[in-house]
């Protein structure tokens, strides 16, 4: 029987329709399969028009005989071959309309499948009872907002369950994600429901598909290139210019890394062509998209990105794939292996679920889970028993011949036909059978060109697989001694790094620009015979893409490669020659191969991370800021924050953590399961994490503030200056709800967060190893510390990594404590002796802070701005991210005796350094910021300071015991 869903709409995928070859056209069934003249495409098509425009029509699709059904109330049904679907859009050329074009592309191979998966919004996908081998899950997404302007400005991430949400928000933006994520697939999401909602409605706009790769020299604007397009599916007389007018487009722009260039410059005037395209015709919606790491141009759009997928999504996705036991059994084997990390990726996780229910085989990385996919494919059609069928090591190698010279070109992922045989004769025997057979397999694909006069056009079905087969050749080219450093030589030094140009708000700095064989060298290495020479010829050129090579490769028992990469990699990220671009790429990889800066030891079976130390001698400091230097900030309408009066503090000697805590450090806490052990935690902090908010906590707070704000008009005239125009709309909104259950209902769910982990944990922009952990409360932070030192004093003669020490700390005697720096030490450490303004010196320097003027956006991971370390060495104390202390937050003078470091206190706590997501006006060593202890951010952090138990504070000299200035 067969599978379908029901819509609101009226249509439906899923099933199986047996037929036979070729094409019958009668009054109560139409069948067009093969032999089909482009006459009877116009009237099937013309059938089909009206079948799909009253949207009471049901599709039902075999996926396996590639068959798709469409059926209403009294009227022929149809059956279509993927191949006459497809020529569909041929048909719509000729007969130049725009409902023939709708129809035809609803009923698109590549875009009728998300008819299955995403039409029913609030309803269930039906399991298929075989892998249907390229759909893929629907991904998940985060947008990218900045809110404000000038000191206001603050970055936002909002997580959406469909993209349509961010499009219904912004006519304009562009999808990121790893290569597989679903860009293109969420493209042909978007084109196939506005196709439905213009054909039955009438409203909404025409979609238009634009593959960049197709964006050659031959045309000289995007206009030029959209036109070609639009005259390929609507005909010649289709005006486009004046559907832009009208905004009457959404234009879906697929693969920015694709599009073709000579040179740099070249690329950099294409993508700025695309921005002024956008900028000239409004109303209209545009998504582009583009892989994550080769956005080196940005496009100065609000930017989307697809997340991995999570468990929950994981188990999903293969219940709709594979019969549920086999399902069940999959996940039970996949969730604790390495491999899970991998198939986190729609596109991988279909082929993996392809492979398992074919053979059961189960590869052990990317690579091979390519060369699994490829095998099983060639048996399949080894078992067609195809006339003229070669052997699966004559097609393999003729798509290796046809993959390197794809990538070699550099100009897109598609050749005419001709070309294409061409390639595949210099492998011998019958190129267009190999070419047939291999289209045959669904491992090379067809297009139709813009031009309708030019010649078909031959891509890999997915550019992966183009990578894959690529990669293949180049490890027969570096066996066979070629220099191939050429390929892997990427911009590092300051000199070299091009200008990604001026920056829009939302355009984060870009990775180093990309050489175009990064992930066809990773593909290589994962099936190197001798991967330590494959690594290290990489290395000589670009340690970042010899780190990438290792760690994706999956590679055991090759800890002397991996050091040797370590310390490669560390150097990169110290090395002020080197661009800061390329200094953040150096450091994500040291994180995930493991940073030799941390020691890594065992206590009672426990991983635990220890950061190096700084050593601080401590003494007498100025605290705070004078009277003249609080002019002098007014002056420069900077701010100064409770600064005042400046005094004199006496600090015993203490050891500072170099860098803030990092995800890596904290995941051990995580996996220790410190969120379940009561005695880390504060009484205050239990309460929260069994779900309390001790103190009111930030819903009550805001609930204040709205209650000021109707009592106070004056104060309310206010918001307009402090607040950016989303917040002040979101305040003007609460301000009219009176029932307060109802406006604490709609205030915590901004607040609603799992507790049992920090904030932000599976959010990839947070989850490097090496960057500071975030989304923390000061609860988190302090039983972090707690567990530290329980773990830490159960090492009778623990030995600690100090900065500039030859020899390690020992611990011993149990006579140490672990904890958050007090307000005191925070600012002692950032100011030192002499009292600097900022943690480096006394002048701003731009290249010394992750702040917002570096255009980061993000957590970088610690310690690659080397220009910002004081100068006993401690990193990341400016910027980064905002750092938790251990005192609450009261008027100066500071004392350490009046109660204000007590970890037991209620009340607000300090945080120091501002962040990732400020300006530099809070950067300054002096700065005060504070919050309540349950509040996280993604910008809130925090470090450790070691100390001597048996240390007393001593009291300044001074009038009254304390020496001030007012």
């Amino acid at each position: 029987m067969p599978h379908h869903i029901d819509t609101g709409g009226g249509a439906g995928v899923g099933g199986d329709v047996n037929t036979q070859g070729g094409t019958f056209i009668g009054r109560d069934q139409i069948i067009v399969l093969s032999g089909y003249s482009g006459e009877q495409l116009e009237l099937v098509l013309a059938h089909l028009r009206e079948l799909l425009t009253g949207g009471r029509a049901k599709m039902e699709a075999d996926l396996a005989a590639r068959r798709l059904h469409i059926q209403a109330p009294d009227a022929p049904a149809v059956t279509l071959s993927d191949a006459a679907a497809e020529d569909l859009l041929s048909a719509a050329r000729r007969m130049s309309g725009e409902r023939a074009y709708l129809a035809a592309l609803m009923v698109h191979p590549r875009y009728a499948r998300w008819a299955k998966q995403f039409v029913p919004l609030s309803g269930q996908m039906t399991a298929l009872r075989r892998p249907p081998g390229w759909l893929d899950a629907p991904p998940e997404f985060i947008l990218l907002e900045v809110h404000g302007d000038g000191p206001q400005r603050q970055i936002e991430r909002i997580r959406l369950d469909d993209v349509t949400q961010a499009i219904q928000k912004h006519p304009a933006l562009v999808i990121l994600g790893e290569p597989g994520a679903g860009k293109t697939t969420t493209l042909y999401r978007l084109g196939w429901q506005a196709a439905r909602d213009r054909l039955q409605t009438g409203q909404g706009r025409l979609p238009l598909f634009a593959p960049l790769a197709e964006y050659g020299e031959a045309y000289a604007s995007p206009l030029e290139f959209l036109q070609a397009l639009a005259r390929r599916h609507l005909g010649e007389g289709f005006d486009l210019p004046a559907a832009l007018r009208a905004g009457q487009v959404l234009l879906l722009v697929d693969a920015l890394n694709e599009m073709p260039f000579a040179t740099g410059r070249a690329y950099r005037r294409r993508v700025q062509a695309w921005r002024q395209f956008v900028q000239e015709w409004p109303g209209n919606q545009m998504v582009f998209t583009c892989r994550s790491l080769d956005y080196s141009e940005p496009l100065d759009l609000p930017q989307v990105e697809i997340e991995r997928m999570d468990d929950a999504r994981v188990q999903d996705f293969l219940s709709k794939y594979l019969p549920t036991e086999l399902a069940r059994q999959v996940w039970q084997k996949l969730k604790d292996r390495p491999l899970l990390a991998l198939v986190r990726n729609p596109y991988y996780l279909s082929m993996l679920a392809f492979i398992v229910a074919q053979e059961g085989r189960w590869p052990a990385n990317r690579a091979r889970l390519f060369e699994s996919f490829e095998q099983v494919l060639w048996r399949r059609e080894a078992g067609r028993n195809h006339p003229d069928w070669p052997g699966p090591e004559r097609m393999s190698r003729a798509l290796v011949r046809l993959g390197y010279a794809f990538q070699e070109r550099g100009e897109g992922t598609r050749l005419p036909r001709s070309a294409v045989q061409e390639i595949l004769a210099a492998e011998g025997g019958r190129p267009e059978a190999v070419l047939r057979l291999a289209l045959s397999a669904s491992l090379l694909d067809t297009e139709s060109p813009p031009d309708a006069q030019a010649e078909e056009q031959i891509r890999f079905y997915h550019h992966q697989l183009q990578e894959y087969f690529a990669a293949r050749g180049l490890l027969a080219r570096f066996a066979g001694g070629e220099d191939l450093t050429g390929l892997w030589k990427q911009p590092r030094y300051r000199q070299e790094m091009p200008d990604p140009g001026k920056l829009g708000l939302l355009d984060p700095l870009p990775p180093p620009p990309p050489t175009g064989w990064e992930e066809t060298t990773i593909l290589a290495a994962a099936l190197a015979d001798d991967l330590p020479a494959f690594v290290a010829a990489v290395q000589r050129v670009n340690p970042v893409l010899a780190g990438r090579c290792l760690l994706e490769s999956g590679a055991a028992g090759e800890e002397g490669l991996r050091e040797d990469l370590r310390q490669n990699l560390l150097a990169e990220t110290r090395h002020r020659r080197v661009h800061l671009r390329y200094r953040i790429a150096a450091g994500e990889v040291l994180g995930r191969l493991g940073d030799p800066r941390f020691t890594r030891l065992e206590v009672g079976g426990q991983p635990v991370i220890l950061p190096p130390f700084v050593y601080l001698p401590g003494g007498e400091f100025w605290m705070g800021t004078s009277v003249w230097e609080a002019l002098r900030l007014a002056l420069k309408r900077e701010l100064e924050t409770g600064e005042r009066p400046r005094h004199r503090v006496a600090l015993d000697p203490f050891w500072m953590g170099r860098f803030p805590v990092t995800r890596a450090e904290y995941a051990c806490f995580v996996q220790a399961g410190g969120y379940d052990t009561e005695r880390y935690w504060t009484p205050a902090g239990w309460a929260w994490r069994r779900g309390e908010d001790p103190g009111g906590g930030p819903v009550d707070d805001v609930i204040k503030l709205l209650r000021t704000l109707r009592q106070d008009p004056a104060l309310r005239r206010q918001v307009d200056r402090y607040f950016s125009p989303q917040q002040v709309e979101v305040f003007e909104m609460l301000l009219q709800i009176e029932d307060e259950a109802q406006l604490r209902k709609m205030v915590g769910q901004g607040y609603e967060r799992e507790r049992d982990r920090p904030a932000y944990w599976q959010d990839s922009r947070y989850s490097n190893p090496a960057q500071p952990v975030v989304g923390v409360t000061w609860y988190e932070a302090l039983a972090y510390c707690r567990w530290l030192a329980e773990m830490m004093m159960q090492e009778e003669g623990l030995r600690v990594k100090v900065e500039g020490q030859a020899e390690m700390l020992v611990l011993e005697g149990g006579q140490w404590q672990v904890g958050l720096p007090t307000e005191a030490q925070w600012e002692y450490a950032a100011r030192g002796p002499a009292g600097r303004r900022y943690p480096w010196g006394q002048r701003w320097q731009a290249e010394a802070a992750n702040t917002i003027e570096s255009h980061i956006l993000r957590p970088t991971p610690v310690g690659v701005f080397p220009e910002g370390e004081t100068p006993e060495g401690i990193a990341d104390l400016g910027g980064n991210v905002w750092e938790w202390t251990g005192s609450l937050y009261r008027p100066y003078p500071y004392r350490a005796g009046d109660g204000r470091d007590d970890p037991e206190a209620s009340g607000p706590r300090v945080v120091r350094g501002g962040s990732w997501n400020n300006n530099r006006r809070l950067v300054r060593a002096a700065i005060r910021g504070w919050d309540l202890p349950c509040y996280f951010f993604n910008y809130f952090g925090f470090r450790v300071v070691l100390s001597r138990q048996s240390w007393r504070r001593r009291q300044p000299p001074g009038k009254k015991g304390l020496g001030s200035e007012s």
